[in-house]
């Protein structure tokens, strides 16, 4: 993976943190802030989204179309 491909994959794992946090706060009716929410996305998702995106990413790129972002509704939505 070179320095480009990192990036992306973090910044992606940032926008899913992003996404769970408004999701968690929402549920709870207060910000439950980006620290928590990273600690319990971390805890919860980030060996599936590893899989995921190295199963769908060659190289840095997508390999059938479906997006983190995607991935992530699924990851959310099927606990």
């Amino acid at each position: 993976m070179n320095r480009q491909e990192l990036k992306t994959y973090l910044d992606a794992q940032v926008q899913e943190i992003q996404k769970y946090k408004w999701i968690e706060s929402e549920k709870e009716h207060r910000d439950i802030g980006f620290n928590r929410a990273a600690l319990e996305w971390i805890g919860r998702y980030s060996d599936d989204f590893r899989h995921y995106w190295f199963s769908t990413h060659d190289n840095g790129s997508a390999g059938n179309g479906i997006t983190a972002a995607s991935r992530q509704e699924c990851l959310v939505g099927c606990e």
